[in-house]
């Protein structure tokens, strides 16, 4: 598979180098995918549990948070 490498994501794919400590792009790339499903994992186990401005914050435009809300009756 080729990917086509703006700088932007010739910058990006550096920092994540950096933060990952990686010393290959596909290895830089693993952790990186293997970190977003992890992490998309865990916050959908706990989404319900939080406060929806916590819900709010936890979201990004990569990995959107929701979460469900019901209102019940006492009758």
């Amino acid at each position: 598979m080729r990917i086509r490498m703006t700088d932007e994501r010739e910058r990006r794919l550096e920092r994540a180098m950096d933060a990952t400590g990686e010393n290959t792009k596909a290895g830089t790339i693993d952790a990186a995918l293997k970190h977003y499903l992890a992490d998309k994992r865990n916050k959908e186990k706990i989404a319900d549990e939080l406060a929806s401005e916590h819900v709010e914050e936890l979201s990004t435009p990569w990995l959107e948070m929701e979460r469900e809300t019901s209102v019940g009756s006492g009758v």
